[in-house]
Order: C-alpha cells, then sequence, then structure tokens
C-alpha cells in the first residue's frame, strides 16, 4: 500500500494573539486511498427543458448548478466574516450583507458583461 503525505496546516499556541501557522508533514490515516463513492451522474444534468429559445443562462445551468452556486455564495460570505473578525474597523467589512445565490447570480453577469464590452480609448 502507497502512504500519501499530506501537508496541514496548524496555528502555533505559543504566539499570542497572532495569526502565525506552521506547515508540517502529517499522514492522515483516513485520506489513504478513499473509496470513489459518486452521488451524482457525471456529465450533463437533465436538458429536457431547452429549446431553440434557450438563453446562455439556461445553456449554464447544465453544467454549473445550484449546488456549485451556494459554494460559491457560501464561501464568499465566510470570507466576509473573517475579515470582520480580523480587522473589526474595515469599513467595506463593517458594511457587508450576507449575499444570496440570486445576487451572486447578478454579479457574475455584470462581471461577464463587462469583459465583453468593448471600449474605445
Amino acid at each position: 500500500m502507497k502512504v500519501k503525505r499530506m501537508l496541514t496546516l496548524r496555528r502555533l499556541t505559543t504566539v499570542s494573539n497572532s495569526s502565525a501557522f506552521q506547515w508540517n508533514k502529517t499522514v492522515d490515516a483516513n485520506s489513504l486511498d478513499p473509496p470513489f463513492t459518486p452521488t451524482d451522474t457525471v456529465g450533463i444534468r437533465n436538458a429536457s427543458h431547452l429549446t431553440a429559445n434557450s438563453t446562455a443562462v439556461d445553456i449554464l445551468s447544465l453544467f454549473w448548478g445550484d449546488d456549485l452556486w451556494q459554494i460559491l455564495v457560501d464561501m464568499t460570505n465566510l470570507r466576509a466574516a473573517q475579515t470582520l473578525s480580523n480587522t473589526p474597523t474595515d469599513y467595506y467589512a463593517r458594511k457587508w450583507t450576507d449575499i444570496d445565490i440570486p445576487e451572486m447570480k447578478a454579479f457574475f453577469g455584470v462581471r461577464i458583461s463587462l469583459e465583453c464590452a468593448v471600449m474605445k480609448r
């Protein structure tokens, strides 16, 4: 059996009021060749709802489901909470309100639209 080494990040307990970290090489017995147990089918999701009038968002939803949107939303809100706890005086962190999936989708839409816009200088 091949043993895999994992890098883990441990917080130093000797440093007070600091976020110092130290990398250690450890072997995690649970991560040694875990069994592959897929929970979803591989490939495109159900495309029966698509028609000739389907939009780009409909096509994207075949590959990028609500589970992925939820992960993006959760991690964005988590990062905002971490920033607020690390720097409570940060202006933007104090003004932050948690976002949801429709708001994240709107942000992506605006961002992609701005990337596609051609501006003459």
